[in-house]
């Protein structure tokens, strides 16, 4: 198995939707795809909410969303949530990795990759903080008809 690994941070808005391209380095004509076997987000720097709040990553194979992909958009491999509820003794999270497993493995052949991170509200306590993501994968080779299936799976042509 092969790692592929980054980070996404924050905006300095903790509401406003980041994006982070991860380069694949498939290609139409390169002859391989990845079969992703899981996605996993870890969620850090959460201390500093005074409210209940929610956080969410996505992996996609679309690129420039202006707002968090649902697991049912077109193009979403992966949409993870974190629910922090604030009590009157305060909230804190625990950094625990999250991860989405995919029995079997997805295929992809998309050049790039897009993870997301945003939150329900800004919370000064999230502002710029780096949440860390790695995904799985195995490369097989492929012809030029099954990438062509592949890309009218994950509606890109």
């Amino acid at each position: 198995m092969q790692f592929a690994a980054g980070s996404v941070s924050f905006a300095a808005a903790s509401d406003t939707l980041v994006e982070e391209e991860l380069p694949t380095g498939l290609t139409i004509r390169g002859g391989y795809a990845w079969l992703i076997h899981f996605f996993e987000f870890q969620f850090s720097g959460l201390n500093g909410y005074t409210a209940d709040i929610g956080v969410w990553s996505a992996l996609s194979v679309t690129q420039g969303l202006a707002a968090l992909p649902n697991i049912d958009d077109a193009g979403t491999i992966s949409r993870i949530d974190l629910d922090l509820f604030f009590t009157t003794s305060g909230g804190w999270c625990e950094p625990r990795t999250r991860r989405d497993a995919f029995l079997p493995p997805l295929i992809i052949a998309n050049p790039k990759l897009s993870v997301y991170l945003g939150a329900t509200s800004d919370m000064a306590g999230f502002q710029n903080q780096e949440c860390f993501f790695r995904i799985g994968y195995t490369t097989v080779p492929i012809d030029q008809r099954s990438y062509l299936e592949i890309a009218e799976t994950w509606e890109v042509i």
